[in-house]
């Protein structure tokens, strides 16, 4: 049991971590790119204003803010998924694979 208590601390600071770089981060980095790219955000650019409407949609539930806040950590556990239905399996066999010993019925 306490080999579990570590792991599962780890993976809820990972989903944390990733949870706050999606929240956080990520709409400063997509409000720069984009200002960049497409110019000026609304009539007052800001990242502050880019910020607080992207906080309004999160919490008007809009698909779009919430796939930006839970894009990093969706990614990295689709990526986990997929590369842990790749992995090699041990060359020794699980012993509920391991063929049962069959005793002879009768003895000569």
């Amino acid at each position: 049991m306490t080999a579990r208590k570590p792991r599962l601390g780890l993976e809820l600071a990972l989903a944390l971590s990733l949870l706050l770089i999606g929240a956080v981060a990520l709409p400063v980095v997509i409000f720069f790119v984009g200002s960049r790219l497409f110019g000026a955000y609304g009539a007052r650019p800001s990242v502050t204003t880019f910020y607080g409407n992207f906080v309004g949609d999160l919490a008007t539930a809009r698909p779009a803010a919430w796939a930006i806040a839970m894009g990093p950590l969706l990614l990295v556990y689709l990526v986990r998924g997929i590369l842990g239905s790749f992995s090699v399996s041990s060359k020794e066999p699980d012993a509920r694979s391991k063929p049962k010993r069959v005793e002879p019925a009768f003895r000569a």
